[in-house]
């Protein structure tokens, strides 16, 4: 336990809950306003930031149910949902910012934490969380809400950085990466521990992303 807090619902301490929500809200800022001057994110290298995306649109177009409901949990400005216009589709971020944005260019994205998730249960067929799964304070209730709201026989279509390096300190963000994915470690989260059909997990030719599909 942190010491004076008081646990939160998803098992973290409310100081450590505040410090991250602050600490998100920064990244926000700091990527809108570089987005805003430059058209650019400052996070990610332009040509890698543009493969990575088409790959996860062509991943979850070979896997996805035609006509697909969708839900992009941790959406940012909603950039991957934009890649799907023929689509009924929402998106969910914590930042209010990130979701202005997102609202702005037409989007149906609402505010919100992943790990608790405001529709009902089976209200989507395919759920996406690219660059998520790393940074979430709890992994587990946040993979369990995602398939929760997947109905029967719907893929989430996941995406992470591969086997990387977790630095000790994040300097200038208190809280970046707080774990590392490979393809085992897909498997078992997905397949031994949440027991869904693991579809396929594909890791990218430069071995910088892992993506993974699976099946509830």
């Amino acid at each position: 336990m942190v010491a004076g807090s008081l646990r939160g619902a998803d098992g973290a301490g409310v100081s450590v809950q505040a410090a991250y929500r602050a600490n998100y809200d920064k990244i926000a800022r700091d990527h809108i306003k570089y987005w805003r001057e430059t058209g650019k994110n400052p996070f990610q290298e332009e040509g890698t930031l543009a493969r990575n995306e088409n790959a996860t649109v062509e991943i979850a177009k070979k896997h996805m149910p035609r006509n697909a409901h969708i839900l992009d949990a941790g959406c940012g400005m909603g950039d991957l949902l934009l890649r799907f216009p023929s689509h009924e589709r929402c998106g969910i971020d914590m930042s209010r910012e990130y979701v202005e944005v997102a609202n702005q260019r037409g989007l149906n994205v609402t505010v919100g934490k992943v790990e608790k998730l405001p529709w009902p249960k089976q209200f989507f067929s395919a759920v996406f969380a690219t660059d998520v799964l790393e940074h979430v304070l709890d992994l587990n209730r946040a993979v369990k809400e995602m398939l929760r709201v997947l109905r029967k026989g719907g893929v989430l279509v996941v995406r992470t950085p591969n086997e990387e390096v977790l630095p000790l300190d994040n300097a200038p963000y208190e809280f970046v990466h707080l774990r590392r994915f490979d393809h085992p470690t897909m498997h078992l989260l997905f397949g031994k521990i949440f027991g869904c059909e693991v579809l396929e997990v594909a890791v990218s030719e430069q071995e910088d992303v892992i993506h993974a599909v699976v099946r509830k």
